[in-house]
């Protein structure tokens, strides 16, 4: 069963939707023109985009981009309550009427290879209990509720953008994970980077480094080493003349037909495609 409550006062900038899902249902691709911030206020959930599925607990943010398509589904039978904040390209100049005076969308122009964005301490706190008032303000009908609403989402955009982009919210991640991230973005055009390789250059069990990864990142090390690598290979796709096949070998995929599936899978598109 599926209960969803829609509050789209100021819906030119802005929508809110808050879901309960509770048990089994039938999880339906959807995609929209908006940028939009998923958070997790209570359960867990998973979240397909693409052929890449991350998993979402309490507090965590997912961040969608335009026409990105997406699917939510139950991790178990537990039942979890999501929060949906829907923006359009004009959210910033509603933010500059505030006498807010800069781009809240700029995280999304920030081509995150992890969209999950995980927060930590007091501004996973401050965060909570801003959602806690968001759902607590659409369960009881009292007076100037859409502005309240209204209020409260931009209060809950501003936090997320704030900690994200200015204060970086993976600045306590741990050292060793710090290293391994810069050994990973400066060997991902290395074919042989696997998880068995990046495993003994830090003398880990392979096992143990998966989980490790995924722990703090939310997404497993191959899925990443493939997203920095399709990161790379959509810039040289439209900044060089390089052949597809050219442009597989530079970021470390040998065969061009599996860097065309793979490319496909990730964007959306074929290289050739994406480079028109």
């Amino acid at each position: 069963m599926k209960v969803q409550q829609s509050f789209l006062q100021k819906a030119e900038f802005f929508s809110v939707y808050i879901e309960t899902i509770n048990g089994k249902y039938n999880a339906a691709w959807s995609s929209h023109s908006y940028y939009e911030f998923m958070l997790d206020f209570s359960g867990e959930f998973c979240v397909s985009l693409g052929e890449t599925t991350y998993s979402l607990t309490k507090g965590d943010v997912l961040v969608i981009k335009p026409n990105q398509p997406h699917r939510v589904e139950p991790k178990g039978p537990e039942e979890f309550k999501l929060i949906s904040i829907v923006m359009s390209e004009k959210f910033s100049d509603y933010l500059q009427y505030r006498d807010i005076n800069w781009n809240p969308l700029v995280l999304f122009e920030k081509n995150l290879l992890m969209p999950v964005l995980h927060f930590h301490g007091k501004h996973l706190e401050r965060l909570e209990q801003m959602m806690y008032m968001l759902v607590a303000e659409s369960e009881n009908k009292q007076n100037f509720q859409d502005v309240f609403i209204a209020d409260i989402s931009e209060l809950i955009v501003l936090e997320i953008v704030r900690n994200a982009v200015y204060n970086d919210v993976f600045k306590d991640i741990p050292y060793m994970l710090k290293n391994i991230l810069e050994y990973i973005n400066s060997n991902y055009q290395n074919s042989s980077l696997t998880l068995s390789s990046i495993a003994e250059r830090f003398w880990v069990n392979p096992s143990y480094l998966s989980r490790y990864f995924k722990t703090y990142m939310g997404i497993n090390i191959v899925q990443y080493i493939r997203s920095m690598r399709i990161f790379y290979a959509k810039s040289l796709l439209q900044s060089s003349d390089m052949s597809i096949a050219e442009v597989a070998e530079k970021v470390g995929v040998k065969s061009a037909s599996h860097f065309s599936k793979i490319f496909e899978n990730e964007v959306g598109e074929s290289p050739s495609k994406f480079r028109k």
